[in-house]
């Protein structure tokens, strides 16, 4: 059996949606830590957003990871998707970003961090927008 659980504890989420636009971020507040430590951070946050320009959808998204430590080690958060391997068979996925987009319709989620091994699979800090433009 796998868990599932999603980390809202102390978060803080928002979400705008406009005839032309669908805006979501997410925080998780201060000083998250994870698996007994094994996972820490200043800030986690995500946004995203999807819009209609011309009739045509488009999404953007990032996160925003201050301070992250995976098993001891810093970790310098650069560019989406980044997977760490972590002790245990558990893997670290930092800035997670899936989207889909094309002609009128458009959606993006963003997870700031997602965990993931033996019975484990954690979300903090996800934003999710979606459009379909008329």
């Amino acid at each position: 059996m796998k868990l599932k659980l999603e980390e809202r504890r102390n978060s803080n989420e928002h979400e705008e949606k406009f005839d032309d636009s669908d805006l979501s971020d997410s925080d998780f507040g201060s000083q998250p830590s994870l698996i007994g430590g094994l996972i820490a951070a200043d800030v986690v946050k995500s946004n995203s957003s999807a819009t209609c320009s011309g009739g045509q959808a488009s999404v953007t998204g990032s996160a925003e990871i201050v301070g992250l430590v995976a098993a001891g080690q810093s970790v310098l958060v650069s560019t989406p998707n980044l997977a760490i391997s972590l002790p245990g068979g558990i893997s670290l996925i930092v800035n997670e970003q899936t989207s889909s987009s094309g002609g009128n319709t458009g959606s993006m989620t963003v997870n700031a961090l997602h965990v993931k091994g033996p019975s484990i699979d954690i979300v903090v800090a996800s934003a999710q927008s979606g459009i379909t433009c008329s």
